[in-house]
């Protein structure tokens, strides 16, 4: 029997201990996998103290939100709101171009 085990760092304590012991106890191969980080998509309102605040909820280290904040400070998803209108701009300009280059070409 075989028994495999996806754990968060976060899971790591005396009851995954427990189980892993009875798995070996009952003559079981053991294989235990780090969990990875799954990134989801998330509204951009949200203030980024909030964001902050639930994932501190989920009992990451503190080393790793302190990245993951200095990560949202300088990424676009958090810049001034002229920043972003810059980016609107510039995805306007690319939309328009191609419907340019695409009355351009005749469907047969």
């Amino acid at each position: 029997m075989q028994a495999i085990l996806n754990v968060k760092l976060n899971e790591i304590d005396g009851s995954l201990i427990k189980i892993i012991k009875e798995l070996l106890s009952k003559n079981a191969e053991v294989v235990i996998r780090k969990e990875s980080l799954k990134l989801e998509e998330f509204d951009k309102s949200l203030p980024l103290q909030k964001v902050m605040d639930d994932l501190a909820k989920t009992g990451y280290s503190s080393e790793f939100l302190d990245d993951l904040r200095e990560g949202f400070e300088t990424s676009s998803v958090y810049q001034g709101k002229d920043e972003n209108k810059t980016f609107e701009r510039s995805d306007n300009l690319l939309i328009q171009d191609r419907q340019e280059i695409q009355s351009r070409f005749y469907y047969c």
